[in-house]
C-alpha cells in the first residue's frame, strides 16, 4: 500500500519558460511547473472527471449558461476543463489558447486530451493579443485559468485583459477568473479591476481566506438573479450527471455574495 502512495515522475522537460513535470501517485496524474507548483490533477482512466476543487468550482459557469456553444480556455495546463467540457457537451466547441507548446504535448500525451478532434482547437499564441484581434462575441463560456510557476500569469488579473475577456463573450455569456487571494496577489484590487471591466457585474468565490484559489465570475449582461429557482434545478440536474455537488457550490456562492441577492 505504501508504494501506491509513492510519487513517481514519468516525464520531465524545460523550456524557455521553466521545468514541466509529470508525476503520478497511485491513481492519481499531476502536473507541475517548476519547484513543485501544481498546475493539474486527474484521475487515471477518467480523464473528465474534475478532481480539484478550483476546476469545479470554475465549472459553476454551467448554472448560469447551462448549453453552451463555444467555450473558450485561457491556458490548458492538464486539460482537465478542456476533457470536462469535451465529454459533458457534445455538441460544444472547445478552443484552447495555451502559451508553451511543451504543455500541449504534455496534455496530448499524458492526460488525455484528444490530439485531433473537430470540436477541440489548441492554439499556441498569447492570450491578450489572441483576444485583441478576434472578433467580439465569440463564446458563450470563458475560463480564464494561465498560470505559471509564480502564479497567476502576467496580466490575467488586469482591467485590460478583463475587458479582452468581456469583449469576446456572446450575449448572456459568463466568464470565470481563476487567480489567488496571496498577500502578493492582492485580490482584492484584481477583483475590482475586473469588476470596473464588467461594469460590476461579477461575483466572487474563494476556496479559502487567504493562499488559495480565487473566482470571479463576470456576466455580460444581467447579474445574476440568485432567487431564481432555475439556478438551483441546473444544479441538481449537473450533480446527478457530473457528481459534483454544485448545490453545495452554489450555496457557498450565494453566502459569498450576501450583498448581491
Amino acid at each position: 500500500m505504501e508504494l501506491e502512495t509513492q510519487e513517481v515522475t514519468l516525464y520531465r522537460v524545460r523550456d524557455q519558460y521553466g521545468e514541466i513535470r509529470v508525476a503520478e501517485r497511485g491513481l492519481i496524474r499531476f502536473l507541475f511547473f517548476d519547484q513543485g507548483t501544481q498546475q493539474s490533477a486527474t484521475l487515471r482512466g477518467h480523464p473528465y472527471a474534475l478532481i480539484l476543487h478550483y476546476a469545479q468550482a470554475m465549472s459553476m459557469v454551467l448554472l448560469f449558461h447551462p448549453a453552451p456553444k463555444r467555450v473558450l480556455v485561457i491556458g490548458l495546463g492538464g486539460g482537465s476543463l478542456v476533457n470536462f467540457f469535451f465529454t459533458l457537451f457534445p455538441n460544444t466547441q472547445i478552443d484552447v489558447i495555451e502559451l508553451r507548446p511543451e504543455v500541449v504535448d504534455v496534455a496530448h500525451s499524458y492526460f488525455d486530451v484528444p490530439r485531433h478532434h473537430p470540436r477541440i482547437n489548441i492554439m499556441v499564441a498569447d492570450a491578450h493579443d489572441f483576444l485583441r484581434r478576434h472578433a467580439a462575441g465569440s463564446w458563450d463560456i470563458i475560463l480564464s485559468d494561465a498560470f505559471d510557476a509564480d502564479g497567476p500569469a502576467q496580466g490575467m488579473d488586469s482591467k485590460a485583459h478583463a475587458r479582452g475577456v468581456r469583449r469576446a463573450l456572446s450575449a448572456n455569456g459568463v466568464a470565470c477568473f481563476n487567480l489567488w487571494n496571496r498577500i502578493e496577489d492582492d485580490f482584492p484590487n484584481a477583483a475590482k479591476s475586473i469588476s470596473k471591466a464588467f461594469l460590476g457585474r461579477t461575483i466572487q468565490y474563494t476556496l479559502g481566506s487567504e493562499n488559495s484559489n480565487a473566482m470571479i465570475l463576470g456576466f455580460s449582461d444581467a447579474i445574476v438573479d440568485f432567487s431564481d429557482p432555475r439556478d438551483y434545478n441546473r444544479a441538481q440536474k449537473f450533480r446527478q450527471k457530473t457528481g459534483i455537488n454544485y448545490p453545495d457550490l452554489l450555496e457557498k456562492m450565494i453566502r459569498m455574495n450576501a450583498p448581491f441577492t
